[in-house]
């Protein structure tokens, strides 16, 4: 059911089609249950406790684009990323909901989104996410003294960016890495000004179907109150 209360303060396809904003392509995400994750990938998402969107997509893998805006004050910024669903263009976003989130406890200035702690966001399958807790798992009782990014992910990172600097920082700002023996690979990047509570909106075709989910990162007014 649309929700005008759920509705983002912009249109949300200004991130990717205004020449205001660079596009980056990220390669696609593998959902083999459908069920979408949206989570700090260092922070919620190792120990499996991230429950998934309430809305389900087709089985399938997706492509994912980031938004950026180069600043001189700032550099390159990831200002949204998007998941997409299909080629179809949306006519209106709804804020992406979780089990047991309700719009109508919502105040006037509230939202719902995703807690980033370690300045990292990332898409993911329900699934995926179960063997990344494995994984997470047993790589710390491996290194009990170890640190997952200082060990582990740094180097991924400064691989991605060696081999894609653009729109990346020197150590990384983005990969698309797969889950050690298993077809599940997760996508993460830099989340915009870094920690924070993020939103995500699904993207409705002019028929009412899922089209893309879009994470919004930075507002364009925060550059201009900046």
């Amino acid at each position: 059911m649309y929700q005008k209360k759920l509705d983002p303060e912009m249109d949300l396809n200004l991130y990717f089609e205004s020449r205001e904003y660079h596009t980056l392509p990220l390669g696609e995400v593998f959902f083999p249950t459908g069920k979408v994750i949206v989570s700090d990938p260092l922070y919620s998402l190792p120990y499996g406790g991230t429950a998934p969107f309430t809305a389900k997509i087709k089985r399938g893998s997706y492509p994912v684009l980031l938004s950026v805006k180069s600043t001189e004050n700032y550099g390159d910024r990831y200002m949204a990323a998007k998941l997409c669903l299909n080629e179809k263009r949306a006519v209106r976003f709804q804020l992406a909901l979780k089990p047991g989130e309700n719009y109508q406890k919502l105040k006037e200035d509230e939202i719902y989104g995703f807690p980033v702690e370690t300045g990292l966001a990332s898409f993911c399958d329900e699934q995926t996410q179960k063997e990344f807790a494995s994984f997470c798992e047993k790589f710390l009782k491996d290194h009990p003294d170890g640190n997952l990014y200082d060990d582990y992910f740094a180097k991924v990172f400064d691989d991605s960016y060696q081999l894609h600097p653009k729109f990346q920082r020197p150590g990384g700002d983005w990969i698309n890495w797969t889950v050690p023996g298993t077809r599940g690979n997760i996508i993460m990047f830099n989340s915009g000004f870094g920690d924070g509570i993020y939103p995500a909106y699904w993207g409705y075709d002019q028929n009412g179907y899922l089209c893309s989910l879009i994470i919004q990162f930075i507002s364009p007014a925060e550059f201009e109150e900046g």
